[in-house]
């Protein structure tokens, strides 16, 4: 009798255990967890642990002169997933003569893939003639000289191009991307400097590239300008 209450028993757990759902625990799956989205400390948003230091830094940096002009470095910046790791934030300056300006704060932590890079999302018809140039006015404080490239996502295929590098030296530097130029890279000219934009009408992303290597640093940026086409009214 004893073995029969035994084995029923058993019976009883084995049926109980069946009708648990473990789906949802990573613990009892092959593939590990899916990390937690990227964040990014937005207009008026919370600044992380890193953000707060970077602010502290941000205040101390001589002027530009375009700290009180207003680009694209006031949107939302994002790391990109496929290069080193880093972080962004938008810091509002208290210096009186910033005129109650924004600079935006970013840090490269180096690593294998030889590149930091932030983007900013947005819908954007971009000049392709005559006077047509992205402007970038950042501080490289990386300890060194530094390449910086620009890349840009057209259309909902995303489809991306990147201008030729530019050297940055220490300190304050103005880059300056000609918009119509024939002379970026994409997949249809098997990545050689030679492509000029399609779809300008319709860029979804702008990307600021740092060539970083393994090496850490910040870069502070006062003003990321586009040259966009008049929008008729």
């Amino acid at each position: 009798m004893a073995d029969i209450l035994r084995i029923a028993l058993l019976a009883v757990c084995i049926a109980a255990l069946a009708g648990c759902d473990y789906k949802n625990d990573p613990r009892d799956n092959d593939q590990p967890p899916e990390p937690p989205p990227l964040q990014a400390t937005t207009k008026g948003g919370p600044a992380t642990e890193a953000g707060a230091e970077l602010a502290a830094q941000a205040q101390k940096l001589p002027p530009s002169g375009k700290d009180d002009l207003d680009g694209i470095e006031t949107g939302t910046w994002r790391v990109q997933p496929e290069g080193n790791a880093g972080s962004a934030a938008l810091v509002k300056l208290t210096d009186e003569k910033a005129k109650g300006g924004q600079r935006l704060a970013l840090e490269c932590k180096g690593g294998d893939q030889g590149f930091t890079s932030f983007y900013c999302e947005g819908a954007w018809s971009l000049k392709t003639r005559g006077k047509a140039n992205t402007t970038v006015v950042l501080y490289n404080d990386t300890g060194g000289a530094l390449r910086c490239s620009v890349g840009y996502s057209f259309t909902k295929e995303w489809v991306w191009y990147e201008s030729t590098p530019h050297e940055l030296k220490a300190g304050w530097n103005t880059v300056k991307i000609d918009q119509a130029a024939s002379d970026f890279k994409t997949s249809s000219s098997d990545w050689r400097y030679n492509a000029a934009f399609w779809k300008p009408e319709d860029c979804r992303a702008v990307t600021l590239i740092f060539h970083t290597g393994r090496r850490t640093g910040r870069i502070f940026v006062d003003y990321v300008g586009l040259a966009e086409e008049r929008k008729s009214k």
